[in-house]
């Protein structure tokens, strides 16, 4: 009988859906090829992409970097998942792993690879803030006229002001000049100037916008800044008046900051003369209403040549007349307190009861945001791949 000799021929295993090595090796250099113009144009790195994109601007340039990561990503997890094949055909044999893996479609892996580089690449570009085009829009700044007449005269450095340790009482010019920083901090659009007064008025800030340079003088509030002696309380109103040369009727807030120690006699005919210039005056006393003997230590040391005055100064808030200015004019009148309550009230009050004019106005240039049209077609693609399934139906 003839025997028939039985040959077996080895099966080959079956193809896994990885990509090989070159083609991986491939679609990593394309990726590379797509990204490198794609960072250097958006990035402005060359004076190439500078001349020939000019108008595009990133807000955060520096994510641009974060695109050479999405190739090293790719490639980790293009060789995790061959070495995860690799494991599973070491478990398997060949017949079984063709049988499990005979529904998986190599094309659809490699395009599901793309949609995710693609789509984070897209992501990236959104968060780097793309900007090209413009638009002009008018900035209006509106508010009223402010004009702090602060009284630095010696009576100012009187210690009856209760201090928020309760030790040692404060000067009232330290108070002053807590309040007038305060204010300076609540504007929003108005313009303020400074006048500091003891025997006579100097303006030390006119009427402006620009709050950092009246700021300078507040540490240098102090009776020696004016050598001339007394509180001149008439003839501050009046070195005020002109001040609101150049502002509307009904926008004009005097805030005078004083113990209200008047040497003048004519201070309530000055506030007539400011009511009708439109001027609203706003009076914050500062002090206690019982006398206070002044320290001879607290006064500053007389002018060279000069011996010092022996006679004690002694002092109190007038309230009454403060009352009086502010009643002549239409405006309000409060007594410091340790908060900034009062203050606060005399402001708002004055936004309220004042007309707001436009103070300043100018034409700021925006440029159009462009990332939504970025972030969606990274959606789209994510989506894409989302749906997109490796096994063939």
């Amino acid at each position: 009988m003839t025997q028939h000799k039985l040959h077996h021929t080895p099966t080959k295993p079956p193809t896994s859906p990885v990509l090989a090595p070159s083609a991986t090796w491939v679609m990593i250099g394309v990726l590379f090829a797509l990204l490198c113009p794609l960072s250097l144009l958006l990035d402005f790195h060359t004076q190439v992409a500078r001349f020939l994109l000019p108008e595009i601007h990133l807000a955060r340039a520096w994510v641009l970097a974060l695109l050479w990561l999405l190739p090293a990503i790719g490639l980790f997890l293009q060789q995790a998942r061959r070495a995860r094949m690799q494991r599973l055909s070491q478990m398997a044999s060949p017949l079984t792993l063709q049988s499990l893996l005979r529904h998986y479609s190599p094309g659809r892996i490699r395009l599901k690879g793309w949609l995710l580089a693609m789509g984070s690449a897209f992501f990236l570009i959104a968060w780097a803030g793309p900007q090209w085009g413009t638009r002009v829009r008018l900035i209006q700044r509106k508010g009223i006229d402010v004009v702090v007449a602060i009284d630095v005269s010696e009576s100012m450095l009187a210690r009856d002001i209760p201090s928020a340790t309760g030790q040692r009482k404060q000067r009232r010019l330290d108070l002053a000049r807590r309040k007038v920083r305060y204010l300076m901090d609540a504007l929003a659009g108005e313009r303020i100037g400074i006048v500091a007064f003891s025997g006579k008025p100097v303006t030390l800030c006119p009427l402006t916008s620009d709050y950092n340079t009246c700021a300078l003088w507040l540490d240098d509030f102090d009776p020696s800044l004016i050598p001339y002696s007394g509180t001149a309380l008439a003839s501050s109103l009046q070195h005020a008046i002109p001040m609101f040369a150049t502002s509307g009727m009904n926008s004009r807030a005097l805030f005078l900051i004083t113990d209200g120690d008047d040497h003048e006699k004519n201070t309530l005919q000055a506030a007539k003369e400011a009511k009708k210039q439109g001027i609203r005056i706003y009076a914050l006393g500062i002090g206690s209403t019982e006398e206070v003997t002044l320290d001879p230590r607290d006064l500053p040391p007389p002018p060279a040549g000069q011996a010092p005055d022996p006679r004690p100064i002694v002092t109190r808030l007038n309230e009454k007349l403060l009352q009086q200015i502010a009643q002549e004019t239409t405006g309000l009148y409060r007594h410091a307190e340790a908060s900034q309550r009062d203050i606060r009230q005399l402001f708002e009050h004055a936004t309220q009861t004042l007309e707001a004019r436009t103070q300043k106005s100018r034409r700021q240039v925006f440029r159009e945001e462009r990332f939504p049209l970025f972030l969606g077609l990274g959606l789209l693609l994510l989506l894409v791949d989302i749906s997109l399934r490796e096994r063939r139906s």
